[in-house]
């Protein structure tokens, strides 16, 4: 998929309702999510233990890649925005993506 090599390759789904029941979601913003988003889940893991050829950095020993497919594609961005705030990690700024 992204010709990352096979150790990377996790597919760990992301259930919608645990995003919902972790981050206490009101019904209004699950519908609205519901209305765009699939289904997610974590693609690859990129680290030293699934690419030994990488340096581990200072701050960052890994990332994932979090794959969401939509279900419309005049999706409302708000709820791409809401993953990237609710997810606790470290994550590029939405001004570096195309929304």
């Amino acid at each position: 998929m992204y010709q990352l090599p096979s150790s990377t390759l996790i597919n760990q789904p992301l259930y919608k309702k645990t995003v919902f029941e972790k981050f206490n979601l009101k019904t209004a913003e699950r519908e609205l999510f519901d209305a765009d988003v699939s289904r997610m889940a974590l693609v690859p893991r990129i680290s030293l233990s699934t690419v030994p050829a990488l340096a581990e950095g200072q701050d960052v020993k890994g990332f994932y890649v979090l794959q969401v497919v939509l279900k419309r594609q005049d999706y409302d961005d708000k709820n791409i925005l809401l993953l990237q705030k609710l997810i606790p990690q470290k994550t590029a700024g939405s001004e570096r993506f195309n929304f």
